[in-house]
């Protein structure tokens, strides 16, 4: 009986991070790249 709860658990694990990533990279798809790009790099590092 346990490993099939150990099994259960692995399943569902798998499918939240599977549908956690869907969800980031729809998030990632609708947000515009360039700004978020800007945000998180100093433009002197693109300069260099």
């Amino acid at each position: 009986m346990s490993r099939n709860r150990l099994s259960l658990l692995v399943a569902s694990a798998v499918l939240v991070v599977l549908v956690g990533s869907v969800v980031v990279l729809g998030l990632v798809d609708v947000a515009p790249p360039q700004e978020t790009v800007e945000k998180t790099i100093p433009n002197d590092r693109f300069s260099r």
